[in-house]
């Protein structure tokens, strides 16, 4: 085998060491014409290794110095390739606003902001006929991921790290910060914060039949697993709790007020009435309000449209009151109505 200079063929003393055997073994002589190698001798081999050692320093070298050049660009708040994110294009290493696809990242977070649902602004983008560049409908993954990324205002993140970029933000902060506080207030009951700041279908709803105060969320934790339950706030601030509601587990009270507002919503009195103040069909009312509407609905979406559905909700010993808001159903009327123009 012979060759100009050993560093084209490798700089990897690994790597030449696995040709070496490999020449070794079909009884295969190494020569560089210009750098006096010939591997048929014992010092040619050696020279051989030696300077294989430099050709891998100088290639360690190299990639340090690019690995520097990358993080000094990204300090600098430069683009350096990858996906580009939607809403952008990228050219000479900055990226600029699609004048189309930046004001419908506008519109993502600004709705966002006002409904607090992944799930329903996908279902608008799609009924316009807007599409991602893949050109596939949106989903509320990938709403998600839009709207938590920092590079709509005007950042880039590197190692954990948010660097100013060169690049024009898309959103306000104002707006970017807001959204901000509703992905964290969406996650279902995981708040470091405490039981205060938690979001849950049935807060602000549930009311204890015996003492007449609200049954506020909580949980305890036992083991690695946390158990969920609504409480009367009023008996926890007892010396003794006398209250013979207490609490009750937050699955089965919120699986119970699901079932009871499925039920509404399929009632043909419920359905004909919308259908008729809106003019969409009964059978669009159906598909809208099916059974993944309910299932897959987080809890500020369920709180929302609980709130709008029920004045309270009253939970005694053995049964389940619920008093039915008479404004509700016009507020449900116009949010059905939004959401399908």
């Amino acid at each position: 085998m012979v060759v100009y200079k050993i560093d084209r063929l490798s700089r990897s003393l690994l790597d030449f060491a696995d040709l070496q055997t490999f020449f070794q073994k079909h009884n295969i002589s190494f020569c560089s014409v210009t750098q006096e190698i010939n591997t048929s001798t014992s010092a040619g081999r050696m020279m051989l290794n030696i300077l294989m050692s430099f050709s891998q320093h100088e290639r360690e070298i190299i990639a340090e110095r690019i690995k520097d050049k990358v993080v000094a660009s990204k300090r600098r708040g430069m683009w350096l390739g990858g996906y580009v994110p939607y809403g952008y294009y990228a050219e000479n290493k900055k990226l600029y606003p699609h004048s189309r696809d930046s004001q419908v990242v506008k519109r993502i977070f600004q709705r966002f902001v006002e409904t607090q649902s992944p799930k329903l602004i996908a279902m608008e983008l799609n009924q316009d006929g807007i599409r991602p560049r893949t050109g596939n409908p949106w989903n509320p993954a990938y709403i998600s991921r839009i709207i938590a990324n920092r590079i709509y205002i005007g950042e880039i993140s590197y190692n954990d790290e948010i660097i100013p970029g060169i690049h024009k933000a898309i959103v306000d902060r104002d707006v970017w910060e807001r959204a901000q506080e509703i992905v964290k207030s969406n996650q279902p009951y995981d708040r470091s914060g405490g039981a205060a700041e938690m979001i849950v279908p049935l807060r602000g709803i549930l009311r204890c039949g015996h003492c007449g105060g609200a049954m506020k969320p909580v949980f305890t934790t036992k083991g690695k697993k946390r158990y969920y339950y609504y409480y009367c706030d009023q008996d926890s601030k007892r010396a003794e709790k006398c209250c013979p509601v207490g609490k009750i587990g937050s699955a089965t009270i919120e699986d119970a007020v699901r079932d009871q507002a499925k039920n509404i919503f399929e009632t043909t009195f419920f359905q004909e009435r919308i259908a008729a103040r809106t003019g969409i069909m009964v059978e669009e009312l159906r598909e809208y309000f099916n059974d993944a509407f309910w299932k897959e609905s987080n809890p500020q979406e369920l709180n929302r449209l609980f709130s709008e559905l029920f004045e309270k909700i009253i939970l005694k010993e053995n049964q389940i009151a619920y008093e039915i808001k008479t404004s509700g159903v016009q507020a449900l009327i116009e949010g059905v109505t939004n959401e399908h123009q």
